[in-house]
């Protein structure tokens, strides 16, 4: 079968897309592709994602080729809209830290939402592929955070209720935002301003009133592995924490505690001393102290 494709003038050079085609053809063969609007909302809801990985899924390097392309153009976002795996782990995304691929899939999914003040519900939609694209084309995605009375020029946190984000700020600039989970209605998780008392590695869980207690360090122990105590009811009622239900991460699934990939809270622990401040609240408490944390458009 013969195919005409035209070509793009790319500073005073011309670009054939048909090898760039064939070649995300091919990838396309051997990665994952999302459904627009799949979700996992909880572990046990079936995984929407279609695995069609195979051993080749190293060709990656075909999306160097969408920094000589004009990103308005259609056949472009196809692409990266076909060849979504492959573009996660170009950028750095997808990293293979949980035997479950689809697992691996969420994560990678609800990190660079969050990334962008984007609500990580784990779907590949519109604003995803678009980002994505900035991204590869090599692009600003800086979300547009601002925040009017800065409380600290130093580290502080806001987490937000709204769309299940902590954000880690130096100053008025936010240095990492991470997905989190919230209380289930997320009025179990308490708004206001809060700082951290004390920080625990491998805490033991006392079993919450409602199931046995658990030594610390235990893989079966719902803190997980690190424990950020908040200035409430003595820093031992409410915190920051580990889990061992990683599904749950960027819904709202706890008791009010806020939890946080394993991964990311043993990267968070180190950074923050004891005393730094914490904010707590939806978007419109948020914004009542100053704080907005628009998506990047």
């Amino acid at each position: 079968m013969h195919m005409k494709f035209k070509t793009l003038k790319v500073k005073s050079t011309k670009l054939l897309l048909y090898p760039l085609l064939i070649s995300f053809t091919a990838v396309s063969l051997t990665g994952y592709t999302f459904g627009n609007g799949s979700t996992t909302k909880s572990p046990k809801e079936p995984i929407s994602y279609v695995n069609t990985y195979g051993k080749n899924m190293n060709k990656g390097y075909v999306l160097d080729l969408i920094k000589k392309v004009p990103i308005v153009d259609s056949r472009i976002r196809k692409l990266v809209n076909a060849n979504s795996l492959a573009a996660l782990k170009k950028l750095g995304y997808y990293q293979e830290r949980f035997k479950d691929k689809n697992l691996n899939i969420r994560s990678a999914l609800i990190h660079l939402q969050s990334e962008n003040n984007i609500k990580p519900d784990g779907k590949w939609d519109k604003r995803i592929a678009e980002i994505v694209l900035k991204k590869l084309a090599g692009l600003n995605t800086t979300p547009p955070d601002k925040v009017l009375d800065i409380p600290s020029v130093g580290l502080w946190i806001t987490i937000n209720k709204s769309k299940n984000i902590l954000t880690l700020y130096e100053g008025g600039k936010p240095v990492k935002k991470y997905p989190v989970a919230i209380g289930n209605p997320s009025t179990l998780t308490p708004s206001g301003k809060f700082t951290i008392v004390n920080k625990v590695v491998n805490p033991a869980w006392g079993g919450g009133g409602y199931a046995k207690p658990i030594k610390g360090g235990s893989p079966s122990n719902p803190l997980g592995y690190r424990w950020m105590g908040l200035s409430i009811k003595g820093g031992s009622s409410y915190g920051i924490h580990g889990t061992t239900d990683p599904y749950s991460i960027g819904t709202y699934a706890s008791h009010g505690c806020i939890r946080m990939f394993n991964f990311d809270v043993e990267s968070l622990f180190p950074k923050i001393p004891t005393s730094i401040k914490v904010f707590i609240g939806n978007e419109e408490e948020l914004e009542i102290w100053g704080i907005t944390q628009g998506e990047v458009k």
